[in-house]
């Protein structure tokens, strides 16, 4: 990763900095190729990044969280570059209503927002 150094740069250009440095490590693709993807930016996502994470969030352990991801129970993406599992809340929540898995109480959802 090459070195960057900020010196007057706007809030608004430092946003589009990080967002196509975020865009480019979590779809694997080059500048030229994401300038030809259109992203739908939903301000309300939030990501997990890591199995011990997601089984906090689900309130259950490791292991229940690598064995829904090789069934394909529970939705996920990897990072090309650094091979980190990455989830998206929302997306999880919706696997787990849909396969009836109970975890977090809604109370323990409502204090996550």
């Amino acid at each position: 990763m090459s070195k960057i150094i900020l010196t007057g740069v706007t809030i608004e250009k430092l946003k589009n900095i990080v967002n196509e440095a975020v865009t480019q490590v979590v779809t694997g693709f080059t500048t030229d190729q994401t300038s030809k993807i259109v992203i739908s930016h939903e301000p309300e996502k939030k990501y997990i990044y890591s199995i011990r994470g997601l089984a906090k969030f689900m309130n259950c352990s490791p292991t229940t969280v690598l064995s829904y991801k090789s069934k394909g129970i529970i939705p996920f993406r990897q990072s090309p570059h650094a091979k980190r599992f990455i989830f998206v809340e929302s997306e999880i929540l919706e696997a787990m209503a849909r396969n009836g898995i109970k975890g977090l109480s809604e109370t323990s959802k409502s204090e996550k927002k």
